[in-house]
This record gives structure tokens, sequence and C-alpha cells, in this order.
């Protein structure tokens, strides 16, 4: 066995796992239908698609296929299926689990709650990352999530047609909480090795289908400890120096927020390059709202305000306040030293500031800053997130909800 000098793998499989057994790595149900793909390490190319209903009694069908992707149709909807491909020899792969139903768009990937295919790191998808690149491709990528669990990789898809179809790149790992950006003509991706571990980058110069070896640019613990954590944030170039908003935390204290920057002109993998602030430590009475009790800021917005000053607006966790009266936490990055703690400035009227993620960016050709984030319709659910929203502002202060991106009644949820 080689030591890896790359941070993709195809799939990646546990050290005592058959390397070449097949694997399902892409699952896309619909309202009545199925697209998968799978790996074999063995490129046998002709197999038994097989797959039943749930809890039902029903045996398997099945229907022999060629290549590595297929599409089961005529299945009911709101129905919860096993699915599972046959080398020709009888050697099945995993069994995978999916459930059919409508859905407000196009399934990149999908995992069902009782899938353990990924248990070694998580059982649900989180961190949604996109990135347009420059031949118009569109490369996706999932971390896999569970609380306290291991927290460890992150899955890549691609898109050719604008992101009517997708398909499976690679498997990264280790690592959580990715960010793709584009910078200087080469692909990165930034990240944490796990929930407060290291800060990991990493680089592509074929769009996404082989990365260098990440380099560790700040150490943290792991999920147990203390250390670094991001969600998918933008990132920011400005005046000779790129920015990204990211966080200390851990299970004992509260998330503390930092802004990590480099020489735009810097080797982005040399963590010589990197930069970060002293981590910000929120209060609890901060917010000055009688009976409310703050907890922390968190996914930070780096942007540039209409008077020039770098400023990162951060998402604001709090209890005892009224949700649908949307604030978010301004702080000020000091340009000139990139060592020093950032500094609390204001609370921004930002409707889809408490208590859910939001992104922030700068049109250039509208001149309107734009944001999306979710909604709060009702004051009395804490963890609404069911209403997505697109925001407009001229000053970044005063925001204007233009439209209503998604809203998804409770019932189909």
């Amino acid at each position: 066995m080689r030591g890896k000098t790359q941070w993709n793998e195809r799939p990646h499989f546990y050290l005592f796992e058959d390397q070449q057994a097949v694997s399902i790595c892409r699952l896309a149900p619909g309202e009545t239908d199925l697209t998968l793909e799978w790996l074999d390490g063995k490129s046998e190319g002709r197999y038994y698609l097989e797959w039943k209903a749930m809890y039902t009694g029903d045996s398997w069908q099945r229907r022999e296929v060629q290549g590595y992707e297929a599409r089961i149709e005529g299945l009911t909807p709101w129905r919860e299926y096993e699915v599972r491909v046959v080398r020709m020899c009888g050697e099945a792969c995993r069994i995978r689990y999916f459930r059919t139903g409508f859905v407000p768009g196009t399934v990149i990937n999908y995992l069902h709650p009782h899938d353990d295919r990924y248990a070694f790191s998580g059982h649900a998808l989180c961190s949604p990352n996109l990135i347009k690149l420059p031949s118009g491709k569109l490369l996706a990528s999932m971390d896999l999530y569970t609380g306290r669990g291991p927290q460890n990789l992150t899955l890549l898809f691609k898109s050719e047609d604008r992101g009517k179809t997708w398909h499976y790149v690679c498997d990264l790992f280790p690592l959580f909480w990715g960010k793709m950006f584009y910078h200087n003509g080469r692909l990165y991706m930034l990240g944490c090795s796990t929930e407060f571990g290291d800060v990991l980058i990493g680089a592509s110069d074929d769009e996404g289908e082989t990365w260098t070896a990440p380099s560790h640019l700040f150490a943290g613990a792991n999920t147990v400890g203390d250390g670094w954590e991001q969600s998918p944030m933008p990132v920011l170039t400005h005046k000779g120096r790129i920015y990204v908003a990211m966080e200390y935390a851990g299970r004992n204290i509260n998330r503390r927020p930092t802004v990590l920057s480099a020489p735009e002109d810097a080797d982005l993998l040399d963590p010589a390059s990197w930069n970060a602030t002293k981590p910000y430590l929120a209060h609890p009475a901060q917010l000055g709202i009688p009976g409310s009790s703050l907890e922390c800021f968190i996914e930070g917005n780096l942007y540039v305000s209409p008077s020039g000053e770098l400023l990162s607006m951060w998402r604001v966790d709090a209890d005892g306040i009224d949700p649908t009266d949307g604030k978010a936490a301004v702080l000020k990055v000091d340009e000139t030293d990139p060592d020093a703690s950032l500094v609390f400035s204001h609370f921004a009227a930002m409707p889809v500031g408490y208590n859910n993620k939001f992104m922030l960016l700068y049109d250039e050709v509208s001149g309107y800053y734009v944001a999306i984030g979710n909604l709060w319709t009702d004051k009395n659910n804490s963890h609404q997130r069911n209403v997505l929203a697109l925001l407009c502002s001229k000053d970044a202060e005063n925001w204007t909800v233009c439209s209503r991106i998604l809203d998804y009644p409770n019932e189909q949820t």
C-alpha cells in the first residue's frame, strides 16, 4: 500500500474494504424514477440492476444493463425502495436506499437517512457548494454530516449542460465544510479536515477531476475538541489580498468569527502565505434586546461597503428574539494588519439574518448587493427553513425581499 499523493479518490474505501467492489456513487430519485451511477474496480461493464419496494414483501425486479449509469422508471411516488448493482457472476454491491417523490428542482445527489454507505463520515448531505468554471462547467460539492460524528468526507459532481444533468466526479477525504473558488486560473477547495479540525486547502488543474494533496493551513483538534469550522461562504479579493470567513469553535466554547487572508499573488497552498485574525467573542447581552441571549456570530460574508470599507456580515444565533425581525452582525476587518482582531461595528437589519445561513454578494452589473437566505414567516417556529428568498440592497443596510425562490409547504417536506 502506497501513501496518498492526491486528495481525490474514486471512491473512498475503508482500509479493509474490497477496493475492487462495485459501489453506487450517485442516486437521483424523482417522482416516479431513479437515476443512478456506480463505479467498478474491475470495470466489467455488464451488470444486473435490481430494485424493490421496502416494507412490502415484494421480490427484486431485475434487468440487464451496460455501462455505469442507468435509469429506473415506473416507480410509485412517495415510496421507499432498495437498489443494488450485481455483477454477472452474482456479486452484489452494498444495497442503497431511496425515496421517490416531488422535488422542486434537479436532484444532484441523494442520501436516505437509513443508508449507512457513508456512516464513517455521516448520514446527511450537507454544506452544498456550487461553482461555474470559465469553460461553463458546473461543479457541486456536498459533505456527509452527523451530529458529533466523524464528518470527514466530501462528494464532488459535475454538469456540462448548465445543470440539467449531473455526474459523479470523485470523493475528497478528509474534507468537511468545503468551499470551491477559482483564483488566478486555478480551482481551489478550502475547508476543514473534520468538525473543529484543521484548515485544509487543495487545488485542481483539470476542472476538479484530480486534486493536489491538501495543505494544512491551521491546526485544530477534532469534533470533540476545539478547532476550525466554516460553511461554504463567498471568497473576496480586495486590494491585493484574498479573504474568507471562518470560525474557531468547540463543544465547550462559543463560535468565534475570524477572517483568513493571503496575498492574492501568493502560493495559496503554502501555509506561510496565510494569516488569521484573532477570533472575535460575542457577548450574550450584545443584542440589547430585553430577554434575549446572543449565542454567537457565524457564517460570515466578506464585502466592501459603498464607502470602500472592508466589512463582514454574520448570521446571528440568539434566543429570546422575534426571528421575523431579522438582524445580522457587521464586523470591521483591518486591511493593514491581517492578524488584527475583528471589530464590532453594528447590527444591520437583515430579514434572513437570525439563526439561518445567508450569502451576500455584490453585483457589479446592477450595482446592488444581493443576498439569498431563509426567510422567517412564523415567529413561533425557531427552526423554519422552507422559504428561500432573494434580497437586494443599494447600501447593504436596507434590504428588500425581491422574490421567494422557494416556498415549500410544510406538508410536502
